[in-house]
């Protein structure tokens, strides 16, 4: 039983909690949503999502999807379009100020993500 739990512990750390601690390749804020890792930049006017691999490298559109919400007591969703190798989704001019946190939903060459959220105001993880 003791060893079950450790597992679960251990399992579910190593999962979670790789990136966070330190900038992307792009400079932005990592999380790793499965088999690939997700980095989010802020901008003035857009939310850019890289979707990059295992090695944290290689950021691809191709047969990819993200959702992108902004939450507090309520779930707006982004419209979200490919670039190159980037989604860039729209604020329309809405201040992230105003909310907790962003929630993204994301596959990545057919490789589906959990969900992940990053607090708000966006930082690095301790």
């Amino acid at each position: 039983m003791k060893f079950c739990l450790f597992c679960f512990f251990f399992l579910a750390n190593v999962a979670f909690g790789m990136g966070g601690n330190e900038f992307g390749p792009n400079g932005g804020y990592i999380k790793m949503p499965g088999a690939f890792h997700l980095e989010l930049m802020d901008s003035a006017d857009t939310i850019k999502v890289y979707l990059l691999d295992m090695n944290i490298k290689n950021p691809t559109v191709e047969d990819s999807t993200v959702d992108v919400f902004l939450k507090n007591k309520e779930k707006i969703k982004l419209i979200c379009k490919p670039i190159t190798n980037y989604f860039s989704c729209e604020k329309n001019k809405l201040n992230l100020k105003k909310f907790k946190e962003i929630v993204i939903h994301s596959r990545r060459q057919k490789a589906k993500g959990f969900e992940v959220s990053f607090k708000l105001p966006l930082e690095l993880d301790k």
